[in-house]
């Protein structure tokens, strides 16, 4: 009961911060929807939870994964020429038999080498100037990871986690058109903060490649 109460308020915490966040730029960015930009990617990787669990009176470190496909879905709107903030969900998944049962949901961060590309909707006969090139980026992310991990006869047949995780990653874009472009990012998440008993760790590593567009 103590710990469902306890991930039950670090998830509102959460969803009351990030519907703040999402109200708030909206506000600022209403009069230009090209501000925004909706990126999907998927990778190679996985997801993982490890932890320690008791088997016939032992300690014994249990470590689970998910993979090796991830699917990252990215909502992005620029607040500076170099950075960009973004709301990520990206998801570990495995193919055989399938299963999807850990999640990252956060907030991101990416900061450009110079000025980020610029992406707008042409509309009638508008005259656009359109420079293709690379843009290459670091950025950070927080937020909650959770999940659940079955195999079963296995001597452990469920291992859960979750909890607040911190990452990083790196990548660069490369416009296409002026109202789409191809991103590839090396990403790494992990908890730093365990909300299930015993402790857990949730992780993700993967490299993936996806395209965003302008709305």
């Amino acid at each position: 009961m103590t710990i469902n109460l306890r991930l039950r308020h670090y998830k509102s915490l959460f969803f009351l911060f990030l519907l703040f966040f999402i109200s708030t730029f909206f506000c600022i960015h209403s009069a230009h929807a090209s501000d925004w930009r909706v990126g999907a990617l998927m990778g190679y990787g996985g997801t993982g939870i490890s932890g320690t669990h008791t088997v016939n009176n032992v300690p014994v470190v249990v470590q689970r994964s998910e993979g090796p496909g991830v699917l990252t879905i990215t909502v992005d709107t620029l607040i500076s020429e170099s950075t960009l903030i973004s709301i990520e969900h990206s998801r570990g998944f495995r193919l055989g038999p399938f299963s999807s049962g850990v999640s990252f949901t956060g907030l991101g961060a990416r900061w450009y080498r110079g000025p980020a590309p610029s992406m707008s909707k042409p509309e009638g006969d508008t005259t656009m100037l359109f420079v293709k090139k690379y843009s290459f980026f670091a950025g950070v992310a927080t937020g909650l990871a959770q999940g659940t991990i079955v195999r079963q006869n296995d001597q452990v047949d469920s291992v859960q986690g979750s909890g607040v995780y911190i990452g990083t990653k790196f990548g660069f874009d490369l416009p296409q058109t002026p109202s789409r472009l191809l991103r590839t990012e090396l990403v790494y998440n992990t908890t730093f903060f365990s909300a299930t008993t015993p402790p857990t760790t949730v992780s993700e590593f993967s490299l993936q490649f996806g395209m965003v567009w302008a709305l």
